[in-house]
């Protein structure tokens, strides 16, 4: 199953997404690699140990991938069209990040349906989300009132994010405050994922 993050803004969270859904597949058994399309290179560049959870591969192009059974893709901000049509092509899922900012809403809304209108099979997911707000729910439910195909999973915002990507490891790998609170995030958005399936389903 190959999963692309995808947004029309940037500083949505993409790279942090991508990285700890890779994990949280690795934890599960499966044998996943990252792809990170991004020059910036954030996600690919985020284990930084000797031995990292899965292979990581900055790409510059989509010729000549590995193949591999599970494979987390992150793609730059403002993807090219060649780029959102190659991968509707190539990936089983593409997950549209966005925040409760009103712009990121506009874009991830009209990103999703361009992606849908290729073929591709969509889902919105809202992150950075106050831990203590109603935002999430509510941006949930705006997405589906508008009949955008969204997660329920919000993936809300913690500072351990921010402390696990200087120590080069995941959440779930280091005494963080909160990091339970987000690594259930994590965990509650792969399973999710998985749940759509390879076809969608």
């Amino acid at each position: 199953m190959d999963v692309a993050f995808l947004a029309d803004k940037g500083g949505v969270g993409k790279s942090t997404l991508a990285f700890h859904t890779a994990t949280r597949l690795r934890q599960l058994g499966q044998e996943v690699a990252l792809f990170d399309l991004d020059r910036q290179g954030t996600a690919a560049r985020w284990d930084e140990r000797e031995q990292p959870y899965f292979p990581a591969y900055q790409l510059n192009s989509l010729a000549k991938v590995p193949s591999f059974p599970y494979a987390v893709w992150d793609t730059p901000a403002h993807p090219s069209q060649a780029m959102r049509d190659a991968l509707v092509e190539l990936v089983d899922l593409c997950v549209v990040v966005a925040t409760t900012d009103p712009t990121s809403q506009r874009l991830a809304a009209e990103l999703a349906r361009a992606l849908e209108r290729r073929g591709g099979v969509v889902r919105l997911v809202f992150n950075d989300i106050p831990p203590t707000s109603r935002e999430g729910r509510e941006s949930v439910e705006w997405a589906r009132g508008a009949g955008l195909p969204v997660l329920e999973t919000v993936v809300r915002s913690y500072r351990c994010y921010t402390h696990a990507h200087w120590d080069g490891r995941a959440v779930c790998d280091g005494a963080y405050g909160s990091a339970d609170n987000a690594w259930g995030d994590i965990c509650a958005l792969t399973s999710e994922i998985l749940a759509v399936g390879p076809h969608g389903d």
